[in-house]
């Protein structure tokens, strides 16, 4: 049987996550809120002046540290061990 680790560096190495693989590593990181609006933010709708400032102040921050990719090689790194 594969345990989760296994199985997570497989989907990262194949590069293939389901859509319920996704919602789940996003829930990880994002509250329901900031995760709404990370959507709303990737499919180009409006936000009003109060999320754009909330989404500025916390969301804004975790995206850019998602995206930089040495701390995603660091990461990958801690769950080969």
């Amino acid at each position: 049987m594969v345990n989760r680790k296994d199985g997570l560096l497989a989907a990262l190495t194949i590069g293939i996550m389901s859509p319920d693989f996704i919602a789940f590593a996003m829930s990880q990181m994002f509250s329901p809120k900031q995760k709404e609006l990370f959507k709303k933010r990737l499919e180009g709708l409006p936000l009003t002046k109060t999320e754009q400032e909330y989404y500025s102040r916390s969301v804004k921050k975790k995206v850019v540290a998602l995206a930089n990719a040495e701390l995603h090689g660091l990461a990958r790194k801690l769950l080969e061990k």
